[in-house]
């Protein structure tokens, strides 16, 4: 089956991402919640309204991001496994060990989204240092 306009999926992501931080930081530096130079992206979620508009579509990008992950797998085992026809080793596994990795990395990302550093800080800290 060939899927077309797939390119479309990581530049949703990305772009979901980057309407994420800089809406809430943009809402926040409006409002005076924290100073204008350099804080943290997560200070953008921190303070209402600015902490909606940040989650919302940082869940966006993250629910993006799982399918680019998982395009990428498939587009491996596509490649190595059935154009070359390599025997599945090594190359398999690390292409899925690769892909749980990223999808991981979106629960933390999704973690970092919902729950404010203002609120549930220690929990932030948690999904940063995977404790």
């Amino acid at each position: 089956m060939v899927l077309r306009h797939v390119w479309l999926v990581p530049v949703m992501a990305v772009g979901c991402t980057l309407i994420g931080i800089f809406s809430g930081y943009i809402i926040g530096a409006a409002k005076g919640h924290f100073p204008a130079i350099l804080p943290f992206i997560s200070d953008g979620g921190s303070f209402y309204p600015g902490a909606s508009i940040f989650a919302q579509f940082l869940n966006m990008a993250s629910f993006f991001f799982v399918i680019v992950f998982y395009m990428r797998h498939r587009q491996a085992v596509e490649y190595y496994g059935h154009r070359l026809n390599w025997e599945q080793t090594a190359w398999r596994k690390v292409s899925l060990t690769l892909m749980w990795v990223g999808i991981a990395s979106t629960i933390g990302v999704t973690i970092v989204a919902n729950f404010r550093a203002s609120s549930e800080f220690s929990l932030e800290l948690r999904s940063f240092t995977f404790k």
